[in-house]
Parts: C-alpha cells; structure tokens; sequence
C-alpha cells in the first residue's frame, strides 16, 4: 500500500470513483463507472485532455493535470500508461459535480502561475527578453480570440480571422517559445507583441515598439488584426477595442 503525505495531498485534489459512479457526458448522456476496465493498471496514471487518472491501492482517482500531481506520482513509482480517463471530455461525475469544478478551478491557477514563471526564464535566458509591465492602452487577446472579418476591398470579404494567442495558454511548447516569446511586430499604425509571460497584446500606441525593443524584444513578422482594413466581428469585441484605443492615447 502506498500511504504519504504527498498522495494524500494527491488523493484529497482528486475525485474518487469506484464502481456504478454515474458520470454525465458534454451531451447530457451519463455512463457508469466500471471498475473491471482499471483493475490492470494499479500503480499507473493516463492522461487525456488535461485530465489524469491513477489507480492506488485498488481505487481510481481522477484530477486535473498539474506538474507538481505527475511529480508526486511518478515519485511514488507510478508509471505512465493507456487507458480510459473519466471526466476528460467535458464529462463530469454527477454526485459530485461542484467538487470536480473546484478541483479544476484550482489546477486552473496553479498552472497558470507555473506556466508564466516558465516563459519568463526562458525569455530571460534565451531570448534575453524581460517582462514589458507599461500595458496602457494593450489590449490581450483572450483565449478565444479577437476575431475580425477582412474588408471587400480585398477582394476577400467574408474571410474570417480568429486571431487567437500565438501562444497557447498553460502549455509550454519550446518551440513555439523560441518562435514568439518575447518579439513583436508593428504595421499600418498598430503593434502586435507576445509578452515574457505568454500573453499576447495587442496596441494602438506608438511608443510600444521602441520600449519592446529596450526590453530586449526582437522584431517578427506577424499576421496583425486589424491591419489592411481588417473590421470587428462582434459588438462586445468592438467596444472593448475602443475603450483601448481611448487608453491609448491617454
């Protein structure tokens, strides 16, 4: 039996399944938990979508992914494995429904300072990029994106960007660190740039460029919203930018 501190503190940010729990899926569908699926897999972990799953001592615990959760599973001897994960698609343990959330929520933020902290010593020491704080008027592009439609004068209405982050949140990708992190790029009056903590903004105002660059910023070529008579999609979108640009020229 494996008994610690540390997969306590594990098994206590965990959802505990066992067999018959009903699980409701994204589609409002529900499955049983059957236990016979995992009883292979003691000592191991799989992970799917953010979500892992391990088997100790005959139980099946369920949680977010977190790096310090993987470190204090494999510190215990678990191995990685295949196998089915609960609650990896969007599905949720019925009876314990505003637990699950909880855990989510918590590896959320964990992860989130993690992965800040990551991008800012790999910008510092390969890029030799530090954190730009003025962000006056720098709008950031959420998660979902700051969509925008081109104009006809193109010859190419209808054609719709996203615009998301260059850098996917919460996951740290080297490659796309050493493509973005820390750079920027500016055309027809506006500047586009991924900061040290992976965020990435985007500015109306003019002094932005040569304060990255000060910052150890170095210049990239970037599709930039809004440029060549790109336009909104979305009323709430719209009035954001503008409360930006009024910002800016604060």
């Amino acid at each position: 039996m494996i008994i610690n501190n540390q997969m306590l503190e594990l098994e206590n940010l965990s959802i505990r399944l066992k067999h018959g729990d009903v699980i409701m899926n994204a589609y409002g569908y529900v499955y049983f938990i059957e236990m016979a699926e995992f009883s292979d897999h003691e000592q191991q972990y799989a992970r799917n979508n953010g979500v892992m799953a391990f088997v100790v001592n005959g139980e099946l615990f369920v949680t977010a992914i977190t790096k310090s959760a993987i470190s204090t599973l494999e510190e215990n001897g678990f191995t990685l494995s295949s196998f089915s994960v609960p609650m990896s698609k969007g599905d949720y343990p019925l009876e314990k429904a505003t637990r699950w959330a909880e855990i989510c929520d918590y590896a959320r933020k964990i992860n989130e300072i993690e992965f800040k902290s990551e991008c800012a010593k790999y910008a510092h020491e390969h890029k030799n990029a530090d954190l730009f704080s003025d962000l006056r008027g720098c709008m950031k592009i959420p998660e979902y994106g700051f969509p925008t439609q081109r104009d006809a004068s193109h010859g190419e209405y209808g054609m719709y960007f996203p615009n998301r982050p260059l850098v996917k949140k919460n996951i740290f990708d080297p490659i796309l660190m050493d493509q973005f992190l820390g750079t920027y790029d500016s055309y027809d009056g506006y500047t586009m740039f991924v900061n040290t903590d992976g965020e990435t903004y985007l500015t109306v105002r003019q002094d932005v460029a040569e304060l990255l660059k000060g910052k150890g910023f170095s210049r990239r070529s970037y599709r930039i919203p809004l440029t060549c008579d790109d336009r909104i999609v979305g009323p709430d979108n719209e009035r954001r930018w503008k409360a930006y640009v009024k910002a800016a020229a604060i």
